[in-house]
């Protein structure tokens, strides 16, 4: 457990200096985001045992694979416009 929420918050500020080095946010608006990111994750593990109930396990790993795409498109693309 541990280890799952220092990893996250590696992840949240990493997100946070991308926002603000390379995508040209200012430092209030990169640390509002990432405190997004704390809330949405915190909500995820509030509402997950409903949405085990209620989906399949397939379903749960497809949206969970889609979601994880979409969320890591636009830091992907933000650091590589600088190398292209």
């Amino acid at each position: 457990m541990v280890c799952g929420v220092l990893a996250e918050i590696a992840t949240g500020l990493w997100a946070a200096s991308i926002l603000h080095e390379q995508a040209g946010a200012s430092k209030s608006s990169a640390a509002s985001l990432t405190i997004g990111f704390f809330i949405g994750m915190a909500a995820g593990r509030l509402s997950l045992s409903n949405v085990l109930r209620r989906f399949a396990p397939r379903r749960i790993l497809a949206f969970s694979f889609s979601g994880a795409i979409v969320a890591c498109v636009p830091f992907l693309l933000g650091a590589c416009s600088d190398v292209v």
